[in-house]
């Protein structure tokens, strides 16, 4: 079974880290994590960079809700 989780941000990366931290610390199951960035200017995407289990899908200009 695989659980797909998604994640919705807009210039939180420090919270975001915190969040991939507590999903990657779950125990052996099968994830599948979506980051949807709303078009964040704080580090956000390069940041992701170090996690490339983690699926970002980007559009700048969403913003938060639209994420």
């Amino acid at each position: 079974m695989l659980l797909s989780i998604i994640t919705p941000t807009l210039n939180r990366s420090r919270l975001l880290r915190e969040a991939l931290a507590s999903v990657a610390a779950q125990p052996a199951i099968a994830i599948e994590h979506l980051v949807v960035d709303g078009g964040s200017t704080d580090g956000t995407e390069e940041m992701l960079r170090e996690h490339p289990s983690v699926i970002l899908l980007r559009d700048r200009g969403l913003g938060l809700y639209d994420a």
